[in-house]
């Protein structure tokens, strides 16, 4: 069976259709590599390469064959250790890790996890010592049970210097477990990327644009095409692969539903590189409540809108207020599956629509957030309101609000690992089925692997914080590589001081992110052709780490950040294409509202000093932050560290 999944295996085959004829083509059955040589993996050297941490013990005779396990006993649920050991595995590669477990008694973490097995990552600071980079953790297993694998698929982020692995009881639990035959094993990958850019997954004007890539990267300069064959009646389209798109022309197909197969084609070495099924919808006469058009500007009932939001945990009256009046046009609240107006009422579908039909009647949308719902992560909701199982949770949700007019869009990623691509491909694609008037909607900081998440949204979201360094290099390549990807671009800029997520007392000095670094980050993701800014996170602002006087002081500056992107407005918005005029140390771009005027939007990236001359013709120009000057003709802008600048043109 062909699938479209990163974590595959490549076995050669023959393409048997009369224009393939020759071709050889990757078979994508699963498969797997070389295993991970680890120290002591089923404890019969008593925990040889393992920090043991108190509580942790090994124990003869507990084992999967009366050999020996891991225990580890916690009866205070406020107590908190890890069993750990260091791992050689290859940057960049896919891995399957995993553990057999047996519990006795471990109750449920506040997260819902229990008895586990993590991985985590760090890369070599530059004073040599290794920092924390990111983790997978599972969720693992609870209550009283028999052995039982936990596992997962992982990709080695290719900045990774040290990775390890842990076996322990989230935090917050309870109870007794063991741990024994823990395995890593190299899997086989298909780093090809194929999937289509037509929101919804629907054609209105019978073209359907795909979008290809290799490995996170562009694949200019290489001879490929695009294969589309439809299952439905045969019919059979081919395209050149053209600066890293292929728009194939479909024709006067008859409305309705098909299923489509998807072949990047190399026809130079006469191989398939990679083959998926994509449903498509054929509808020429689609307008949905919230569209996406040619330009990737949101479009809700006929006219543009540019969603300026924040994420919140919850979402009350007050804080829908507090949120207009900054300016603010929408809200993702994380918490979107348990709404409710009510605090002394039990959480249900009822309390939902009463919160939206507030938010409606406040001029407020909602970005609805079902990122949890199937996830094996912390989080994870498998069951809502008595409906079992991701699919039927999707169809009920999608029931309960798809008329709605306070909804804008579906969250359905958040910041998932790869091994997920699969899954979140199918809800999106569930997600597109049940309701066809609202995109989905996912968030990222993999940039690097950010156009093989291309098939898991209809618009995609990067988060390029923290802002507590001396430049913004992470968000240009965030920002470039979300060009690459192609997918219209809601960005997620940094509002919170998010130091209280690594501290555990109050924070006396806090250093909050700067208003000018605040409105650079927004400007540069501006000019790399954002088309969306949902700020995070509303209640870290109010965190009893900081001062009290914290909020008022930093909601003032998110204020004015949001008011300069609202006289960016009619540029953001517009048809015309950003026109990229300076990359590098300063990048600049020209914007053109719709009566064709124009801004010039600039922001040194950092660190130090840094200058960019522009040539802007003859049209008059006033600087709005004063970085920039005329001088015989030419416009010079000059600035230190992250700073930024717009030119209106008179």
């Amino acid at each position: 069976m062909w699938k479209y999944i990163l974590i595959l295996f490549g076995l050669a085959g023959v393409c048997t259709a009369d224009d393939l004829q020759g071709y050889s083509r990757i078979d994508h059955k699963a498969g797997t590599s070389s295993k991970v040589m680890l120290t002591d993996p089923g404890f019969e050297k008593n925990g040889s390469g393992w920090e043991l941490k108190p509580g942790f013990s090994v124990e003869k005779g507990s084992g999967r064959s009366a050999t020996h396990a891991l225990k580890y006993v916690r009866n205070n649920r406020s107590d908190y250790a890890i069993a750990s050991t260091r791992i050689d595995v290859k940057p960049g590669a896919f891995y399957r890790f995993g553990s057999w477990i047996k519990t006795s008694g471990v109750t449920t973490s506040p997260q819902g996890g229990g008895a586990t097995i993590a991985m985590e990552f760090s890369k070599k600071g530059k004073d040599g010592r290794n920092i924390f980079l990111t983790g997978r953790y599972l969720r693992g297993i609870t209550g009283t049970k028999d052995w039982t694998f936990v596992s997962d698929v992982v990709r080695i982020p290719k900045n990774a210097s040290a990775v390890s692995l842990s076996l322990y009881i989230w935090k917050g639990a309870s109870g007794t477990a063991w741990f024994d035959d823990i395995t890593v094993q190299e899997q086989g990958a298909n780093l090809w990327s194929l999937y289509t850019l037509n929101p919804y997954q629907t054609v209105a004007d019978g073209k359907c644009t795909v979008a290809v890539s290799y490995d996170g990267k562009s694949v200019a300069g290489r001879d490929l095409e695009v294969r589309m064959q439809i299952k439905e009646n045969g019919m059979v389209r081919r395209a050149k692969v053209r600066e890293d798109r292929a728009e194939i022309e479909l024709g006067k197909l008859a409305p309705g539903r098909y299923d489509a197969e998807f072949m990047i084609l190399d026809p130079a070495k006469k191989t398939v590189c990679c083959s998926t099924r994509i449903p498509l919808l054929v509808n020429p006469s689609a307008h949905p409540a919230v569209a996406i058009d040619r330009f990737g500007r949101t479009v809700v009932n006929g006219r543009p809108f540019l969603p300026l939001g924040i994420f919140t945990a919850g979402l009350d009256s007050r804080t829908m207020d507090t949120l207009r009046e900054a300016g603010l046009n929408c809200v993702l609240p994380y918490s979107s599956m348990n709404l409710k107006l009510d605090n002394n009422a039990p959480a249900s579908p009822e309390q939902i629509i009463k919160v939206m039909d507030l938010a409606e009647s406040k001029g407020l949308k909602v970005i609805f957030s079902c990122k949890d719902v199937g996830s094996s992560a912390r989080y994870g909701v498998q069951e809502w309101h008595g409906t079992k199982g991701q699919d039927a949770i999707i169809r009920r949700i999608t029931g309960l609000l798809k008329e709605h007019p306070a909804l804008l869009a579906w969250y359905i990623n958040d910041e998932q690992p790869s091994s997920q691509i699969e899954r979140l491909t199918a809800m999106r694609r569930l997600f597109n089925q049940m309701d066809a008037n609202h995109p989905t909607y996912g968030v990222l900081y993999q940039y690097e692997d950010l156009p093989m998440y291309g098939s898991t949204s209809d618009i995609i979201g990067v988060d390029p914080y923290p802002l507590n360094g001396d430049n913004l290099k992470k968000a240009v390549y965030a920002m470039t590589q979300s060009r690459l990807a192609g997918l219209p671009a809601w960005v997620v800029p940094q509002a919170a001081n998010i130091s209280i997520y690594s501290s555990e007392k109050k924070l006396e000095n806090p250093q909050n992110p700067s208003e000018e670094k605040m409105r650079s980050l927004v400007l540069l993701e501006a000019a790399y052709g954002a088309r969306g800014f949902i700020f995070y996170k509303y209640e870290d602002l109010k965190s009893w780490k900081l001062p009290k006087d914290n909020f008022a002081k930093e909601w003032a500056k998110v204020k004015r950040v949001v008011a300069a992107l609202k006289s960016l407005e009619p540029y953001i918005m517009s048809e015309y294409p950003v026109e990229l005029l300076s990359e590098g140390e300063v990048v600049a771009a020209r914007l053109r509202n719709p009566d064709g005027k124009t801004v010039i939007v600039i922001c040194a990236v950092g660190p130090g000093t840094a200058s960019v001359k522009l040539n802007l013709g003859d049209r008059r120009y006033r600087s709005k932050y004063g970085y920039t000057s005329k001088q015989n003709g030419e416009w010079t802008f000059r600035g230190s560290g992250i700073c930024s600048d717009l030119l209106f043109e008179e």
